[in-house]
């Protein structure tokens, strides 16, 4: 568990960690600095199955999960963060999965979601997964959530730990390096993680072009491990010239003019489609950055909560 000024919210995290129906685990805690009662609120469970390691200097979420995995102890790895929460049967239920069916060296499961403040009303989202090759929705960044997922610690041995770039997509590269070296996922079609969703979480609207940069980045450095014929098989160029629209997209949403025009006339340069993208650009920058941005904001949102009401009752 990376955790962060996470005082609100920790006792919950930990308590459904604590509350497994399977009991032989060990909780790593890695606080990355905090400046509240994190630390405080760990240390009062005085329960040996809970470890508290302090990151100095504050490193991020992919720094503060190695972490954990170097002083992890057990055959398998699973991640929770700190505003989230897993139902009691969640480790069971993966750990006899994997335990259960060999072929697997990595198991996810299906998600809830709540808003801030609104607990009782839960969401789940509307693509679902299957056992077996994830590549393909990997690619088209369709990837379950990171706190659902549980691997072998061999596996994360052999193909590396996470990035450590702040605001990278260090789940999401992940998988892909796991399923790139020859791993299937197994999935469990069981809400067995609960997520908050929050204003100020790490994929608010004011960091999406960063988030988009490194989205980049990734698929650039995973590129390098594809041979010509999976480049072709995965349209990864496409996916690379699509992600650079969001990027623009993202640069208008947070008011960077300049930015979302260099963007977009890079994206086409030939006669006539660039015309048209120079007077697009024109319009954009005629208007005010606000309208932009409030707009954006809006669709951003909009498409954040395109989820689907469920009546699961989580037990």
């Amino acid at each position: 568990m990376p955790v962060y000024n996470a005082e609100r919210f920790i006792q919950r995290s930990l308590d459904s960690a604590l509350a497994q129906t399977y009991r032989n685990i060990e909780i790593i805690i890695v606080d990355d600095c905090s400046t509240d009662r994190t630390a405080e609120i760990v240390k009062s469970y005085h329960n040996p199955k809970v470890k508290y390691f302090l990151q100095k200097p504050n490193g991020g979420q992919g720094a503060a999960r190695n972490l954990g995995i170097s002083e992890s102890k057990g055959q398998f790895v699973t991640f929770l963060d700190a505003d989230d929460y897993y139902v009691p049967a969640k480790i069971e239920r993966e750990v006899h999965f994997l335990m259960g069916h060999p072929e697997y060296r990595a198991v996810c499961s299906d998600t809830l979601y709540f808003y801030l403040g609104r607990l009782e009303k839960l969401y789940r989202k509307l693509y679902s997964f299957r056992s077996g090759n994830f590549l393909n929705a990997l690619f088209n960044f369709n990837y379950p959530h990171l706190n659902t997922f549980m691997v072998s610690r061999a596996v994360l041995d052999e193909v590396g730990f996470f990035n450590e770039t702040r605001y990278f997509p260090e789940d999401w590269e992940m998988f892909l390096r796991i399923s790139l070296a020859g791993y299937e996922f197994g999935y469990l079609e069981e809400f067995l993680v609960v997520v908050e969703v929050r204003d100020d979480s790490n994929t608010t609207i004011g960091i999406q072009h960063i988030l988009k940069q490194n989205a980049i980045e990734a698929l650039r450095q995973i590129s390098s491990l594809l041979s010509p014929e999976q480049m072709a098989m995965y349209n990864v160029d496409k996916i690379i010239r699509r992600m650079h629209h969001k990027l623009a997209i993202a640069y208008l949403a947070n008011g960077q003019k300049d930015d979302f025009a260099r963007a977009m006339l890079a994206l086409y340069r030939r006669f006539p489609v660039r015309i048209l993208i120079h007077m697009l650009v024109i319009a954009v920058r005629l208007a005010p950055s606000s309208v932009w941005v409030r707009s954006l904001t809006t669709l951003w949102r909009l498409n954040q909560k395109v989820l689907q009401s469920t009546s699961v009752e989580l037990c």
